[in-house]
C-alpha cells in the first residue's frame, strides 16, 4: 500500500484481488522499461505514429495497475501526438519519462514478493 503513485486499492479492484494485483504489477514492470525506451526513442527519431501508439500502450497499463497520475499524463501524450502537437511533447515527455523510470524503481521490491499458492 505505500508505493507512492500508485492506488493499490484501485489496482487490486480493477485485477481481481490482491494476489492477481501483483502478478499484473510483475507483468506490468517487465514491460516497463522497454516501452518507456520505446517512447523515448520513438520521440528522439520523430516517429510520431509509434510514439503515439507506445502512449496509448502505457496509458492502458498504468490504468490497470492503478497508477492514475501517469495514466493522465500518458492520455495528454498520446492526444499530443494525435494531433502531432511537439510543442506540447517536448515540454512534457522529460518529465513523463522520470516518472515512469521512478516508478520502476519503486516497483522493483516485487522481484522478492512469492505469491502463495
Amino acid at each position: 500500500y505505500d508505493i507512492e503513485g500508485l492506488d493499490v486499492k484501485l489496482g487490486m479492484r480493477i485485477c481481481g484481488g490482491p494476489i492477481k494485483f501483483i502478478s499484473s504489477l510483475k507483468v506490468f514492470m517487465e514491460g516497463l522499461n522497454s516501452y518507456v525506451n520505446g517512447i523515448e526513442e520513438a520521440y528522439k527519431n520523430l516517429d510520431i505514429k509509434l510514439y503515439t501508439i507506445k502512449a496509448h500502450s502505457l496509458k492502458t497499463a498504468f490504468a490497470v495497475v492503478g497508477a492514475s497520475n501517469l495514466e493522465a499524463l500518458a492520455e495528454a501524450l498520446e492526444a499530443a501526438g494525435n494531433r502531432n502537437d511537439m510543442d506540447y511533447i517536448s515540454s512534457h515527455i522529460d518529465k513523463f519519462l522520470i516518472d515512469c523510470r521512478s516508478l520502476y524503481s519503486k516497483l522493483s521490491k516485487l522481484h522478492s514478493f512469492r505469491e502463495e499458492t
